[in-house]
C-alpha cells in the first residue's frame, strides 16, 4: 500500500497532466480558428497593374455553377495582354535602379528591346564612378491603359509608384510612361517609350 504522501502526490501528478493536455487542445484548436480568419479576412492583395482588389479565396467557389458559359480568350485579347506585359516589364526594369548595382537595369531590358533602342541605352553605361552616396529607385507600374492598338504594334500609357532611397532618406512620388512596343515574330519589343 501507498503511503499517503505517495498517493497524493499520483493524484496531484494526474490533475497536472490532464490541465495540460487540455490546454495543448485549447492552444492547437485556437491557433487554427486565427489560421482560418487571417485566411477569410485577409482577402486583399495587389494585383499587380491594377489598384488592390478583392481576391475570393479558395473555399467560396468550389465549382463553376452549370449555365455560365466561359469563354475562351482571343488570339487579340492574348496578343493584347502581352503587349501590355512587356511595356510593364520593361517600365518595372528600367525604371529601377541602384549606385550599388552599375546600370544594371539597362542591361536587364537588353533583351526586350529593339535594336535601335537599345543603341540609344546602351550609351547610358558608363564606368563605374567610384565612391558615390547611395541612391536607388524602386518603380511599380499599378495602371496600364491601353491608348493604341494596331495588330503588331501598340502604345500603352503607365502610371508607376516610385521608391527612391538617397543616402537613407526614403521618398515616394508617382510619375507616368508611355511605351511604343512592336511585335517582331513571337515577342513583343519596346520600340520607344519616355515620360508623359
Amino acid at each position: 500500500m501507498l503511503t499517503i504522501r505517495a498517493r497524493l502526490f499520483i493524484f496531484i501528478s494526474i490533475i497536472v497532466l490532464i490541465l495540460l493536455a487540455i490546454s495543448v487542445f485549447l492552444l492547437i484548436s485556437w491557433k487554427n480558428k486565427k489560421a482560418e480568419l487571417e485566411i477569410t479576412n485577409n482577402s486583399t492583395e495587389f494585383m499587380g497593374d491594377v489598384s488592390p482588389a478583392i481576391v475570393p479565396s479558395k473555399d467560396i467557389i468550389k465549382e463553376i455553377p452549370r449555365g455560365i458559359e466561359i469563354k475562351p480568350l482571343t488570339t487579340e485579347e492574348i496578343e493584347k495582354n502581352a503587349a501590355k506585359q512587356a511595356s510593364k516589364i520593361f517600365i518595372e526594369r528600367y525604371a529601377s535602379y541602384s549606385t550599388d548595382n552599375a546600370y544594371q537595369n539597362v542591361r536587364d531590358v537588353e533583351g526586350l528591346v529593339k535594336d535601335g533602342l537599345w543603341n540609344r541605352l546602351e550609351l547610358q553605361i558608363k564606368d563605374d564612378v567610384g565612391n558615390v552616396e547611395f541612391n536607388g529607385l524602386t518603380t511599380k507600374v499599378f495602371v496600364v491603359e491601353m491608348d493604341e492598338w494596331g495588330g503588331n504594334d501598340a502604345i500603352f500609357s503607365l502610371k508607376v509608384l516610385k521608391t527612391e532611397n538617397k543616402n537613407g532618406v526614403v521618398s515616394n512620388y508617382q510619375d507616368a510612361y508611355y511605351v511604343n512596343v512592336v511585335k517582331e515574330g513571337d515577342k513583343w519589343l519596346v520600340s520607344d517609350f519616355g515620360k508623359e
